[in-house]
């Protein structure tokens, strides 16, 4: 049994080092991947334009300007000259940001009144306007409460200070939530394409039906089907691991071999998908539709794009059932927390649970469409 079994999964090995495009595509692209993804979400959003409209043009607005401007998130591209050139420019995108500073702002403050500042934020990109109104009500809170301690006569450091400590990311970096869930999102594609193209090819070759005429029993196709999938998606694993960490300098600070053992088990739990796929598939092309669908399914169930917590409570609860969202987990909190199976053990039962059921479902699944 096990030498037919490691024949064919041979024989799978080696059609899928002579098929160039292939081997070049789970091996080389999704590295190149990888590192696209990871160079384009690893960058901080810094230096981004803005518009000043100084109408009151005193010196306690010119002072605000300039600690805006001093930010490191925003820069002062052009002084406005009208409310309609602002909205005109954030229309084409050249600011992101236009800040208001209306007549009577210096007179408002020095009489003890509310002085009014308007910040106008272009709303088309989420992250990078999130981020400057941030920063905006930020300053110009700081201002404000400036000039109520300059007003009250207190000339000494702040009565209450703030010293917060952030943990696991201390710089706040986006990357480092980014880029160990693109490395999840990745083994998982690399999984379910090679394991969804391992049946389907047979039958697109026309080579199925002599398998099947073969001594091999239908579980031994099926685990001999496996074997491949599961070795490619893990030696991609372990070069994209490196890339993050020595590359992207993202820490590794929990047990390697701990994420390796999960990881593992993350893959055997979705392999049940792609040998699905592979069989109800006519040809490779059906494949990569069906992979397509479902890839897109799970990114969403993962967290990566929304976060499960905002989810409406059906979404939430379905995605218990996508092991990519309890990987995703596991990968940063090993990674990034140093966690421990005592920590991440809601997680690995997860996988194993999900892991178990697909599995069954998926042999009983092909054993009958292949009889």
């Amino acid at each position: 049994m096990m030498a037919r079994i490691a024949n064919l999964a041979t024989k799978d090995f080696i059609q899928i080092a002579r098929d160039r495009v292939l081997a070049s595509f789970i091996i080389l692209g999704m590295i190149f991947q990888l590192i696209l993804l990871a160079l384009a979400t690893s960058r901080e959003l810094t230096r981004l334009p803005m518009g000043i409209l100084d109408l009151d043009n005193s010196p306690q607005s010119r002072t605000l300007a300039a600690e805006l401007d001093n930010t490191r998130e925003l820069y002062r591209l052009l002084d406005l000259d009208s409310i309609a050139q602002a909205d005109d420019l954030l229309a084409r995108g050249e600011i992101i940001l236009a800040v208001i500073i209306p007549r009577g702002f210096a007179a408002d403050l020095a009489a003890g009144r509310q002085a009014q500042v308007q910040i106008l934020a272009d709303g088309a990109s989420v992250w990078a306007s999130s981020t400057v109104v941030r920063v905006a009500e930020g300053v110009i809170a700081r201002f404000g409460q400036a000039v109520i301690q300059k007003r009250a006569g207190y000339s000494g450091s702040a009565l209450l200070e703030l010293r917060p400590t952030v943990r696991f990311n201390e710089d706040l970096s986006g990357k480092y939530f980014a880029i160990p869930a693109e490395l999840g999102l990745i083994v998982y594609m690399v999984t379910l394409l090679v394991a969804a193209s391992g049946i389907a090819r047979e039958r697109e070759l026309g080579t199925l039906e002599q398998l099947m005429v073969t001594p091999l029993r239908r579980i031994e196709l099926i685990i001999g089907k496996a074997i491949p999938p599961v070795v490619v998606a893990f030696v991609d694993f372990l070069m994209m691991l490196a890339i993050t960490v020595w590359v992207f300098h993202i820490p590794m600070r929990g047990s390697l071999l701990l994420l390796m053992a999960l990881t593992l088990l993350f893959i055997v739990s979705e392999l049940g998908f792609g040998l699905v796929i592979s069989a109800i598939s006519a040809n490779q092309q059906q494949t990569l539709l069906f992979v397509f669908m479902l890839g897109i399914l799970d990114m969403a169930f993962s967290g990566y794009l929304v976060a499960v917590e905002n989810m409406p409570s059906a979404l939430r609860f379905a995605s218990n059932f996508s092991p990519i969202r309890h990987y995703l987990i596991i990968v940063r909190g090993v990674m990034l927390k140093g966690a421990t199976l005592n920590d991440l053990w809601p997680q690995t039962l997860a996988l194993v649970g999900l892991g178990t059921g697909i599995l069954m479902l998926t042999f009983r699944s092909l054993r009958k469409r292949l009889d």
